[in-house]
């Protein structure tokens, strides 16, 4: 087996899964003390795990976090303490500021998923730091094959995926030397076309036969066994969320986000950009593909202040949407369309609030937003529209609302028509059940957990113990036993229990003595006949006859003294005391 096939054949990671980290406990190992943290991925207790770390490792998981964010988090490490950092007490108290740590870690989607607390949590996973390096042979590969371009520069953490990286291109022989922007990024868990199947070239041949004027231009697809390459055209000005924050492009997404707010933009510019989100929906539905990972990183500005949309194959070659986490807690958010319009909400709640949603709902709308938006965003991101709404709109029914409808549409710039083979056809439909099917799946295991979640919060309440209280000493009471107040419950039917199991076995007992002295005894055997030698029988005699003693002389004489012995024999005596 080669080495592609070995890769290939391994279980790709869903890097959008979160994590979930307990601090069980902590053991002391010597010189320094073990945290015992329980970790799970994703809603299924299977893939959960065990792993041990010092405080040492916190403050250097801490440091890496802070470069990146420019010590600009909100959460902190519970504070160093040179002596007495054995002691119970402070060990207990660390452990759940440690815990209050990780909870706020693990609660933001930039923090979740970045390199340094994914390799934290699963180390044997996440193990494998040089991603860029990887992706930098693997392009260095094609170009010495297909020379067409030469890399310029790696812009490392540039996005919000781990195991994708950008560069910086031109084309071979440009005189201009014209920037374009180069992604690498490894196959998705969710992909179904075989690497090199015939369907996964013919999609990286339509890729840039796809001319919208929503859609940002592709200049070359391809694909190898290990992962997928695109070339676009650079923007300078990045993405919509670069412009949002008016941070620059080629920066760590950490660093340019996380923890930011922005002046909200106007309504207006927002409802025309949302009407070209939905029209490039609309194209791709129309033309048998899907997309699935809207959102302001994925989206730019052309030159003529139209709203693009950008990796529009992330779907299609089996990426997971980096919003996954939150919809997959969205019982109605079930199929690729809704999934689109549900991210669509996540895009237009940022651009008028000037801030990230890090939630999977919204709990209330600011005064100043316009009631037609507001309208949109209840329909989209509450919690009544995301989990009972059996009528979820699809972005087929957003652009149909009289809101998207006042934008001026663009007569002039018509969209061609793509011609897609039945083959691929067929296989991104496989491809778009297989997502949909695991986001089924995933929302039945969350649905569970919160069901189990809820029940056990029920069961632990104050009303809920002193209601069971009440119930098991009215079942004492019926039973004859009296409980003081001051007794406890649980100690008392204990104690019931053991005694009632030690009566019923005892009365168990005295019936069965009772009873088996009722039953009538049978009649005694008949006596003996006397004892005669003349009418004993030869066998009887043999059968009861003992053994005779032998008699001695001395024998003989004693017994006969014995019976022969008579009182008034005795002489009388004097003694002197």
């Amino acid at each position: 087996m080669s080495v592609f096939d070995l890769s290939a054949s391994r279980k790709i990671l869903d890097d959008s899964v979160p994590f979930r980290c307990t601090i069980e406990g902590s053991r002391n190992a010597g010189s320094y003390v073990e945290y015992v943290l329980r970790v799970q991925r994703g809603s299924s207790t299977e893939q959960s795990w065990t792993v041990y770390k010092r405080y040492s490792d916190f403050c250097a998981m801490n440091e890496s976090v802070q470069s990146l964010t420019n010590d600009g988090t909100t959460v902190s490490l519970p504070p160093k303490k040179l002596f007495g950092n054995k002691d119970r007490d402070f060990v207990q108290e660390r452990l759940q500021g440690l815990q209050s740590y990780m909870s706020c870690l693990l609660s933001d989607i930039y923090l979740s998923n970045s390199l340094f607390v994914r390799r934290f949590l699963d180390e044997d996973r996440y193990r494998d730091s040089s991603f860029s390096e990887l992706h930098l042979q693997r392009v260095s590969l094609h170009f010495r094959s297909l020379p067409t371009h030469e890399v310029v520069e790696t812009w490392p953490l540039e996005g919000t995926r781990i195991r994708k990286t950008y560069f910086q291109v031109t084309p071979v022989g440009d005189s201009s030397k014209t920037r374009q922007l180069l992604y690498w990024t490894d196959f998705g868990p969710y992909l179904t076309m075989a690497r090199s199947s015939r369907e996964l070239s013919s999609l990286c041949k339509l890729l840039p036969t796809i001319t919208h004027p929503c859609i940002a231009p592709i200049v070359l697809a391809s694909c190898d066994e290990s992962g997928f390459m695109v070339i676009r055209q650079f923007y300078p000005q990045g993405s919509l969320r670069d412009r949002l924050y008016h941070v620059k492009p080629h920066c760590a997404a950490i660093k340019k986000y996380y923890n930011k707010c922005a002046t909200p933009w106007n309504s207006r510019d927002i409802i025309r950009y949302g009407r070209d989100i939905l029209e490039c929906l609309i194209y791709l539905y129309d033309s048998g593909l899907f997309h699935g990972n809207i959102h302001l990183g994925n989206l730019t500005l052309n030159d003529r202040d139209r709203c693009c949309l950008l990796d529009v194959e992330s779907g299609m070659v089996g990426l997971p949407a980096w919003l996954r986490s939150y919809f997959v807690n969205c019982r109605r958010v079930n199929t690729m369309e809704r999934v689109d319009a549900y991210c669509f909400g996540h895009v237009l709640y940022e651009l008028i609030t000037g801030r990230f949603l890090n939630a999977s709902t919204i709990t209330d709308i600011p005064d100043s937003v316009p009631r037609d938006l507001a309208n949109v965003l209840e329909s989209l991101l509450t919690m009544e529209a995301c989990s009972s709404n059996p009528n979820y709109p699809t972005p087929r029914e957003l652009i149909q609302l009289p809101l998207f409808q006042t934008t001026s549409q663009h007569s002039n710039e018509t969209p061609s028509k793509l011609r897609v083979n039945k083959k691929l056809s067929e296989a991104l439909k496989v491809t778009k059940e297989q997502i949909e099917s695991a986001l089924l799946e995933d929302q039945r295991l969350v649905n569970q957990m919160k069901r189990l979640s809820k029940a056990q919060i029920h069961y632990n309440s104050k009303e809920e113990k002193l209601k069971r209280k009440k119930e098991t000493r009215a079942w004492l009471r019926e039973r004859g036993d009296v409980i003081d107040d001051g007794v406890d419950v649980d100690a008392a039917v204990h104690t019931s229990s053991s005694t009632s199991t030690i009566t019923r076995l005892s009365t168990i007992n005295t019936q069965t003595s009772t009873s088996s002295s009722c039953v009538t005894a049978p009649p005694p055997p008949p006596p003996p006949p006397p004892i005669n030698s003349t009418t004993r029988t030869p066998a009887a005699a043999k059968k009861t006859t003992a053994k005779p003693v032998p008699s001695t002389p001395a024998r003989g004489a004693l017994l006969s003294s014995i019976t022969g012995f008579n009182k008034s024999g005795l002489k009388k005596s004097q003694t002197i005391d």
